[in-house]
């Protein structure tokens, strides 16, 4: 094997004490010496230095510390793989074939052990009985900062168990990486804090469970099709317009929730927006789909952007706020759907509106014109006529 090689050792009757130094070898030749197995741990064009210092009582374990550097290339064991520059640092036990490491510090350019990948990794680990224990493992990953502390064990299924934490991710790189569609996303930053127990190995999505809350902020959020769903209960035959320019800004997304058979769970889902503020409850399922049911309240500026898709643009600082309209959201993340459930609404929501704008002072009706005439008249028609029979429970 290349590289610098010395041994200094000191040998008594009651043990032997070694210090060994390799500076800048071939990881690759000198794992590979060392194998047992095909399972065992290898490299990809690696350059190591490694100190160990061993001492080993005459018919006893031996007990090490330990320091290796690995200045490039790939260590890889099992799904695990470290890219370097690394280090790790800390006491190993060799016991006949069993093999316990303890305290160990760690840090490399690049980690990953699939699905989860991360660069600027560090770790405080022990290992044992073929599973990691870690105390904390920190490191960048799909747009922001990671935390990690639990098991994972280095046998199939891989089972994994633990606390996580992520602050300032990007939701649609976490969402690709646990194979939902994120095209239509647009939320720059995401906050998750939560405990888990799961498998890394086949259906692991399914196989997921555990609790915990999410934040989401910033970006936009669907609208138009929340308002022109309400418009067009409202108003069933008027012309709407297909969209409009003005998208609608993201304040908060918040949630509690729980994780099980492929899906996530929240009873408290809160959203604020620019439009319309939301409070429900259902899932979204792993593979994207939507089922959330709640009330929804229109702000003023979400008043007035449904007002201009019917072409009849108001000042809604004149208007009283219209009451929460229950509705249901489905369809799946990229293309969410929204049915607002009118029926349910206390009172006339139609003689709201008529009320509204008989109530807007007369200059304001002035200046709107023959729109609003129009439109008054399509109010007051539905007001006057028979309301629809509710559908059957």
């Amino acid at each position: 094997m290349d590289g610098a090689w010395t041994v200094d050792a000191t040998v008594s009757r009651e043990r032997i004490d070694a210090t060994l130094k390799a500076r800048r070898v071939d990881f690759d030749e000198m794992l590979a010496a060392m194998a047992d197995g095909p399972e065992s741990p290898h490299a990809v064009s690696a350059v190591a230095s490694v100190q160990v210092t061993l001492s080993r009582p005459r018919g006893g374990a031996s007990t090490a510390t330990g320091v290796v550097t690995l200045h490039s290339g790939r260590f890889l064991y099992d799904e695990l793989s470290v890219d370097g520059p690394a280090r790790a640092a800390g006491a190993v036990r060799v016991d006949g074939t069993r093999l316990t490491l303890s305290g160990i510090d760690a840090s490399a350019a690049a980690a990953a052990y699939p699905p989860l990948r991360g660069r600027a990794a560090t770790a405080r680990f022990d290992f044992g009985d073929a599973r990691l224990r870690f105390a904390d493992l920190r490191l960048a990953a799909y747009g922001g900062q990671w935390q990690y502390a639990g098991d994972i064990s280095l046998a199939a299924p891989w089972p994994i168990s633990g606390t996580l934490t992520a602050t300032g991710a990007d939701p649609r790189q976490v969402l690709t990486m646990i194979g939902m569609n994120p095209a239509t996303l647009d939320i720059p930053s995401m906050d998750l804090r939560g405990q888990f127990s799961g498998v890394l190995a086949g259906d692991w999505r399914r196989a997921l469970q555990g609790d915990g809350s999410l934040a989401l902020r910033g970006g936009t959020i669907v609208s138009t099709a929340l308002l022109r769903s309400i418009l067009g209960g409202l108003l069933p035959g008027h012309r709407i317009a297909a969209h409009l320019d003005q998208p609608n800004g993201l304040t908060s997304l918040t949630q509690t929730f729980t994780v099980a058979d492929g899906a996530l769970r929240t009873s408290d889902l809160r959203i604020v927006s620019q439009d319309y503020s939301f409070s429900g409850a259902g899932r979204i399922g792993f593979d994207g789909k939507l089922y959330l049911t709640g009330p929804v309240t229109l702000t003023a500026h979400g008043l007035q952007k449904m007002f201009a898709l019917s072409a009849v643009p108001l000042p809604t600082g004149d208007l009283p706020p219209l009451p929460p309209i229950p509705a249901h959201f489905g369809g799946t993340l990229a293309h969410p759907s929204v049915r607002p459930d009118l029926t349910a609404l206390p009172g006339a929501t139609a003689r709201w509106f008529v009320d509204a704008l008989i109530g807007v002072p007369r200059s304001i009706g002035e200046a709107i014109g023959r729109p609003v005439g129009r439109f008054l008249d399509e109010l007051r028609g539905m007001v006057t006529s028979t309301p629809p029979t509710p559908p059957p429970n």
